[in-house]
């Protein structure tokens, strides 16, 4: 584009301005040792791009990418930065079209938002991690394709906002189907994730609700009535074929756990076993098993799918609602007593579809309230669900310290989320956000953490960018 007007004119002599102006400031402060402007660099790289970009100025022709000509490439800034962070490329004959270069952050593609021959202008992706910076420029066999030496550092950001879910003036709330910015939940209490990113959740004991964000829908597939009135929590079958969910019968004959499939919609319930008060079942993720707690002895059942019989894997002792998560290898159960104010952990045998006997993996049992640190030195008030990532951390939601805590594998406590003891609702970075009673956590397929903040009546979410 030329320009051919004053108003053009004007726009070209600004922007000069401010170019020359922040390119001073910006080696004022490199002098200074404050990488302030190449570090975040959105200012700077947004006047210059919009100075070569938005009008290339006075007849100039763009420049074309020759690829009988080697491409030279000198440097990439800055060398650091999180998501959104928009990388410089400097070298030359880049060529001016943006539809022959391809910028990859260790793998992973970048936007490219302009070229200007000697300068390529990309935005890193979301999720990029620590890895080379890769260009690629040209096409088929003109292609070439280059890979700086130096690592781009990213730096990963964490914030907690708010999916879905609002309260009345007084915190109160209702349940109301539609779309999700328009729905509305009461005490949403434990969730599970599936395949295709679609959030199910138990609701204070009333049944099942739907999250679809694709769809931007939330609906009520069954609501709790009769026999199966008290639904607790919830697990996937291996398939995601099958739902299975806890049921808090008061008798021994009552529904202990019933099912609702993907081909019926998850509306018409069955029900698998008989129970009074069962709490949690879990899914091996590698092989399928099948086990299941009663809040009575703090006791864990193996459910044969076969045989329809279930018989003791472990306890715990004394009565205590007992949450159950696999690490994704199935390789370990950890049981986290609400009771007890401890989380326990428990080897399972593939051979023999057995558990060892639980030991203390964190807290003290019986001895509640809010410290960090390693093993049995933290402290749990009321640890319910939880959710292990893919390395290995477990993330439990605590009711009573409002927070959401992180166990590493070697048992270090750290409060992830939330500010001890101190209800309320806020959005933000994780440790200033705020809870009120979350009960419920599950990772999607990104490692996107959802919470069930019960007391808020809403879904909250933790992106790890």
């Amino acid at each position: 584009m030329q320009c051919e007007n004053r108003l053009c004119s004007a726009i070209l002599m600004t922007n000069n301005i401010r170019i020359y102006y922040l390119i001073i400031l910006n080696f004022y402060y490199m002098k200074k040792k404050h990488f302030l402007y190449w570090k975040n660099g959105g200012l700077l790289i947004a006047s210059i791009f919009i100075f070569l970009v938005s009008c290339k100025g006075n007849g100039d022709t763009p420049q074309t990418y020759d690829p009988s000509k080697p491409v030279e490439f000198d440097e990439f800034l800055p060398k650091e930065g999180g998501v959104g962070t928009k990388l410089v490329i400097r070298g030359a004959n880049f060529g001016s079209d943006t539809a022959l270069v391809r910028v990859y952050v260790n793998d992973k593609s970048a936007t490219v938002i302009g070229v200007a021959d000697t300068r390529i202008y990309a935005v890193v992706p979301r999720r990029a991690d620590i890895g080379p910076v890769r260009v690629e420029i040209g096409k088929d066999a003109e292609k070439q394709t280059y890979t700086f030496e130096e690592n781009f550092d990213y730096e990963f950001s964490q914030v907690v906002s708010t999916l879905c879910g609002y309260t009345n003036n007084d915190g109160g709330s209702e349940i109301v189907n539609g779309r999700l910015d328009e729905a509305r939940f009461i005490e949403p209490r434990t969730l599970k994730v599936d395949a295709e990113g679609d959030i199910y959740l138990i609701e204070s004991n009333r049944g099942l609700r739907v999250i679809s964000q694709t769809r931007n829908e939330v609906t009520s597939p069954f609501r709790g009535s009769g026999s199966m009135s008290n639904p607790v929590m919830l697990d996937f079958s291996l398939d995601q074929k099958t739902l299975y969910i806890t049921n808090e019968s008061g008798n021994d004959n009552g529904t202990g756990v019933f099912t609702v499939t993907r081909d019926n919609g998850f509306m018409n319930a069955r029900e698998l076993l008989k129970a009074r008060s069962a709490s949690d079942i879990a899914v091996n993720p590698v092989d399928g098993t099948i086990f299941y707690a009663i809040k009575a002895g703090g006791t864990v059942y193996r459910y044969d799918k076969e045989t329809r019989q279930s018989v003791v894997a472990t306890t715990l002792g004394d009565n205590n609602f007992v949450s159950l998560a696999f690490t994704r290898d199935g390789k370990i159960l950890y049981l986290i007593g609400a009771d007890t104010n401890a989380i326990y952990k428990s080897n399972y045998n593939f051979q023999t579809k057995g558990l060892d006997n639980p030991t203390i993996f964190a807290g003290t049992q019986f001895s509640s309230g809010h410290a960090d640190g390693v093993g049995t030195a933290a402290r749990f008030w009321l640890p319910f669900q939880g959710a292990v990532d893919e390395e290995g951390n477990l993330f439990v939601a605590e009711l009573l310290n409002h927070t959401i805590r992180k166990i590493t594998p070697d048992g270090m406590v750290s409060t992830f989320a939330g500010v001890p003891q101190k209800k309320g609702f806020l959005d933000g970075k994780p440790l200033d956000a705020k809870f009120n009673e979350p009960m419920g956590v599950a990772f999607d397929k990104d490692g996107t953490l959802y919470v069930a903040d019960a007391k808020n009546h809403r879904i909250r979410m933790i992106k790890y960018e």
